[in-house]
C-alpha cells in the first residue's frame, strides 16, 4: 500500500522535521515562500559537504529581504550520530533521520547519486532539477533564476484556468 497516496498541496507541510540542533519542529511555509529546495545528501559524501557551504549562501541571499525559499535536507547517513553531525551549522530543516519519507523522496524522485538538489514549487512542480549546475553557472544569486522560473509557471497555469473557464 502506497504510504503517500494523493499528495495535497500542503505535502511538505504537516510533517514532523527537525532543526539543526535535531529538535522536532513543523515546517508551515506560509504565503511567502515560493520555493522549497529538496537536498539529497550525506555528511559522509565530500561533494556534497562542499555544495552544503554554498548552499548556505545561496539560502541566506534568496531570504535576505524576505523569506521566499526553504530548503528540506534529505540525508543518507549511516546513524544517528553522523546525521546529527551532518545537520549542525546549517540553517534549514531536515527530514527526520531513519523517517520513511525519506525513501519515499529518493524514490519519487529517482535519486541515484549525490548530492542531488532540486527546487519545487508548494505543489511540487518542479522548477529545476538541475540545482547544482544551476548554482555553478549562476553563483549565489541562482535563486533570482529560480523565481522568474516560478513566476512564468504560476502565469502558465493563470493563462491555462483562464482558456478552461
Amino acid at each position: 500500500m502506497d504510504p503517500y497516496p494523493t499528495m495535497p498541496i500542503n505535502f511538505f507541510a504537516g510533517r514532523k522535521y527537525v532543526n539543526n540542533k535535531n529538535e522536532e519542529i513543523a515546517f508551515d511555509y506560509g504565503s511567502k515562500i515560493s520555493f522549497i529546495g529538496l537536498f539529497f545528501t550525506g555528511s559522509w559524501c565530500p561533494p556534497c559537504e562542499k555544495f552544503a557551504e554554498e548552499l548556505v549562501e545561496v539560502y541566506n541571499e534568496a531570504n535576505s529581504k524576505e523569506r521566499i525559499m526553504e530548503i528540506i535536507q534529505v540525508s543518507n547517513e549511516k546513524n544517528e550520530k553522523e546525521f546529527s553531525e551532518g545537520i549542525a551549522n546549517k540553517p534549514w530543516i531536515f527530514v527526520q533521520y531513519n523517517d520513511q519519507f525519506i525513501d519515499f523522496l529518493v524514490h519519487e524522485y529517482k535519486v541515484n547519486y549525490l548530492p542531488v538538489f532540486l527546487v519545487l514549487t508548494k505543489d511540487r512542480n518542479i522548477i529545476s532539477d538541475t540545482g547544482r549546475r544551476d548554482f555553478i553557472e549562476n553563483g549565489v544569486k541562482v535563486h533570482e533564476k529560480w523565481l522568474r522560473t516560478f513566476k512564468a509557471q504560476k502565469e502558465r497555469e493563470r493563462e491555462m484556468a483562464n482558456l478552461h473557464s
